[in-house]
């Protein structure tokens, strides 16, 4: 019987190699990209069938449930909110948008190079992000888990990651973050090892300008 268990105990762990040492993990939670483990935060929600393609080049692109991927700035679920969020320090205001099916209300937010817009669907049923489109360029704006312009790569990783190789993360200068269900991309850009813009990239056919 303690044999038994001993080898299912041996069958549940993967070794692999960083920074030159051998470490073992949990093969029940980590998640392959390209040929290289990584052991994902379970907050974090990785999409695992996206994730053996992820790598291309210096991109690393990566399809989560996460919370943070659908609120980048917290949970917020209408324009009351945005006074007491993270987001408190932007100057907005409502626009009216024409759009083929109708009249929508976006909020267009600025602080100094930084730029966002902003939808609150009321009639969706379906999990959604209330940002439309922005770009983040300095570090006065603060997102949900720290992230912020300037910070390490490795910092940045460690936000959604107990466990990735080092020496896979050098090769990486955009690393994106899409929603396990289709919505607004995140493009973060390294310039060396720190962040240095943050894209927000809509999937809808709408056209809204800052």
């Amino acid at each position: 019987m303690y044999f038994l268990i001993l080898v299912f105990f041996i069958s549940c762990q993967k070794e692999k190699r960083v920074n030159d040492k051998t470490t073992t993990i949990d093969a029940t939670k980590a998640v392959k990209i390209s040929d290289y483990w990584t052991l994902p935060k379970e907050s974090f929600g990785l999409y695992q069938s996206n994730a053996d393609h992820a790598s291309s080049g210096d991109t690393l692109s990566l399809a989560t449930c996460s919370e943070y991927v659908y609120s980048p700035f917290g949970r917020l679920n209408s324009k009351r909110d945005l006074g007491t969020s993270r987001l408190g320090n932007f100057l907005w205001t409502d626009r009216i948008e024409k759009m083929d099916n109708g009249e929508f209300e976006f909020q267009i937010l600025k602080l100094n190079s930084n730029n966002l817009i902003l939808f609150f669907d009321s009639t969706s049923h379906v999990r959604s992000t209330y940002v439309f489109k922005g770009e983040i360029n300095d570090s006065d704006v603060v997102f949900a888990d720290n992230i912020k312009i300037g910070m390490t790569k490795d910092d940045f990783i460690n936000a959604f990651f107990d466990d990735f190789p080092k020496d896979q993360l050098v090769r990486y200068n955009t690393i994106i973050l899409e929603p396990c269900v289709e919505g607004t991309k995140h493009v973060y850009s390294f310039n060396g090892n720190k962040l240095s813009r943050v894209e927000f990239k809509s999937n809808s056919y709408w056209t809204v300008n800052y």
